[in-house]
């Protein structure tokens, strides 16, 4: 009572420089734990809890005054599903926010790029998606001879995994407010169990009016197609085994329910939203700002001056993602190339082939540089190439996979590739159909067609323009501010 009554009679003067002194400490204990098992010291700590209990003592002595909000990330380790939110955390941590993510498979490769934005822990028990081709193919092959009781235990136990990292996680940052991605699933239940809001980022193509997650496409699908009573019957009993109440939402909105009721964000064009219905209370849409690595070299610009100094045609070709490196239409397109007398520029994250038929083989360059200098692009439909090039006005020839269940879903870069070719800005050859004949055929008729293509770009900025106009899609701030928002809604009061 005594130590109560002395702090009122402090004049403010006193409590800032002892505020100023527990941060130093706290800044102290920080670089103090950053040089713990990492080979490369970044901007930022590092932290590596192989023993999370050693760490709880020393992170509850840490002042719990901040100025701004404490977020931890979720990530999934697909290089799609980290690249959209890079912005967002980026923006966060400029205005003052306090940003701590779970180091995995794609994210890391970018750690020393985003270091100023983002804390990374790491815990050695998680197992989640590495981003390796082979690791995944593997686990493709799995799914194929799973019974189905073996599948739904498998996606149980790897949920409880998760809900234990992300608990551990938890207790080391105390977070105001978890971002999670809807491939990681234990993310909103652990949200759930531990009281601390969740804003669910939706990267991937959402089917608004049915099932188009994987825990459905598992389970639902499986169990009774034709309603969703299957799934709602197993996402239950999961509930139950964790010791949480029935899903309280109605089975009309059984596909969201692996999202956050707090808040779920569809980071999406308008354009190509996928059967899109009336959203729920607490879901909104948002237009991703693409992350785009920042280039410390010469690399870039030598590569854009060749191509904009060179008379011939020039091509960017892309893939997906690190664990799909399609490499069948990558050197196809190669081939065509140098058939027609054009130049190839590429960027594969994934490089296993000799590269001497290209002109520049290279990881994560920015596209906005080389599609203002390219006549056209070739890539695998993913939702941050075609947006880029929507952008930059270029031409699209899209090479999708035909791999899709019309009985139950359509893949996300078959429908991308289905709308923007409707739309008139791009042509469409799937991936089984690939041979450099076809390549060469498709890309011919494309670079025939790109004046007319330009002008038709004008409708994406016009539809665009409208939506965010209107408030039905947020702008990367807009989408800051509701994070803020829950985060402050779940707060709970000091003292």
């Amino acid at each position: 009572m005594l130590s109560a009554a002395s702090v009122l009679l402090r004049s403010e003067t006193e409590k800032d420089a002892e505020l100023l002194v527990l941060r130093h400490e706290k800044s102290g204990l920080r670089r103090q734990l950053a040089g713990v098992n990492h080979r490369t010291r970044p901007e930022r700590p590092y932290i590596h809890l192989t023993k999370p209990g050693q760490f709880r003592s020393v992170v509850q002595l840490l002042p719990t005054t901040v100025t701004g909000m404490r977020a931890l990330w979720v990530p999934a380790s697909q290089l799609g599903a980290v690249m959209p939110v890079i912005p967002v955390v980026e923006q966060l941590a400029s205005d003052g926010h306090d940003v701590t993510a779970i180091a995995c498979g794609a994210l890391e490769l970018q750690r020393s790029s985003v270091a100023a934005a983002v804390r990374f822990i790491s815990f050695p028990t998680t197992v989640k998606h590495t981003g390796r081709e082979e690791e995944s193919t593997a686990s493709s092959r799995l799914e194929h001879i799973e019974t189905q009781d073996e599948k739904e235990r498998r996606i149980f136990d790897r949920t409880v995994q998760e809900i234990a990292d992300i608990t551990a996680a938890v207790e080391m940052v105390r977070p105001d407010v978890i971002l999670g991605d809807p491939f990681v699933m234990g993310t909103t239940l652990a949200g759930e169990i531990l009281g601390v809001p969740v804003v669910s980022l939706i990267h991937h193509l959402f089917d608004e009016g049915a099932s188009h997650y994987w825990p459905h496409q598992h389970v639902w699908m499986r169990r009774n197609p034709s309603s969703p009573e299957g799934f709602v019957e197993w996402w239950n009993e999961l509930r139950g085994k964790l010791d949480l109440p029935p899903e309280s939402r109605p089975a009309t909105e059984a596909h969201w329910w692996p999202h956050s009721r707090d808040a779920s964000i569809l980071m999406t064009h308008p354009v190509v939203r996928y059967r899109a219905r009336p959203l729920p209370a607490y879901a909104r849409v948002a237009m991703p700002q693409m992350w785009e690595p920042t280039d410390t070299s010469d690399v870039l610009a030598s590569i854009v001056d060749a191509m904009r100094g060179s008379q011939r045609t020039q091509v960017l070709v892309t893939t997906s993602s690190l664990w799909q490196p399609d490499n069948g239409f990558v050197w196809s397109a190669i081939q065509a190339c140098e058939e027609l007398g054009w130049d190839a520029t590429t960027t594969i994250p994934s490089v296993r082939d000799p590269v001497d038929r290209v002109g520049a083989a290279h990881s994560f360059l920015p596209h906005s540089r080389l599609l203002a200098a390219a006549d056209v692009v070739v890539t695998g439909a993913g939702l941050g190439t075609a947006l880029r090039a929507v952008e930059s006005r270029t031409p699209l020839l899209f090479c999708p996979s035909r791999w899709t269940n019309p009985k139950y879903r359509k893949r996300d870069t078959t429908h991308i590739a289905e709308v923007l070719t409707e739309m008139g800005v791009a042509e469409r050859v799937f991936q089984e159909d690939m041979t450099p004949e076809v390549m060469r055929t498709a890309l011919e008729r494309l670079v025939s067609r790109r004046g007319n293509m330009r002008r038709r770009f004008a409708m994406f900025d016009s539809a665009l323009r409208a939506s965010l106009k209107s408030g039905a899609i947020l702008d990367i701030r807009g989408l800051c501010d509701v994070i803020r928002q829950v985060a402050e809604r779940g707060r709970v009061p000091s003292g």
